[in-house]
């Protein structure tokens, strides 16, 4: 059963209980909601599918969360690094998670993963400071037709 709480709405075009998990931006009714922000997701017929995120920017427009497939793989990424690795008895500076290596998938735009980041932190209850976003060298040129060949390489966060 999916719980829907008062976040915005996003409402797509075509039936969503097709095993997807991300709808391209043509599939969505257009909605006045920040990008990059969480809502309740909603097939054509107005049934439910659960909360994700949207960014109207990104030609993938929206991305379903299954059951707190976000918040799992960022805790278990945290109790990696405090937990085996030790990291804040070392370093009071980390990374957080490793993108597919903490099971995060690429799939998502940049603006979506800072802004899981963000949640992350705010749901824990924790401070995080986002000092360092780094994207590809130079050597993989972006396309000024295709910006969303541009890719996230690492986002550098403090947990305070």
């Amino acid at each position: 059963m999916v719980s829907i709480m008062s976040r915005p709405r996003v409402e797509l075009k075509v039936d969503g209980f097709s095993g997807r998990v991300i709808w391209f931006r043509k599939m969505v009714r257009r909605s006045e909601v920040e990008p990059g922000s969480l809502v309740d997701i909603f097939d054509k017929k107005g049934i439910p599918l659960g909360p994700g995120f949207y960014n109207p920017r990104s030609e993938l427009a929206v991305r379903l969360l299954r059951s707190g497939e976000v918040a799992n793989s960022l805790q278990a990424a945290i109790d990696f690094r405090e937990k085996m690795l030790q990291l804040p008895d070392t370093t009071n500076c980390y990374r957080l998670c490793h993108a597919e290596g903490d099971g995060l998938s690429g799939l998502i735009s940049e603006e979506e993963f800072l802004g899981m980041i963000s949640c992350a932190g705010k749901n824990a209850r924790r401070e995080m400071r986002l000092f360092r976003v780094a994207g590809a060298g130079a050597d993989p040129p972006v396309s000024n037709r295709y910006p969303e060949g541009r890719y996230l390489k690492a986002a550098f966060h403090q947990v305070l």
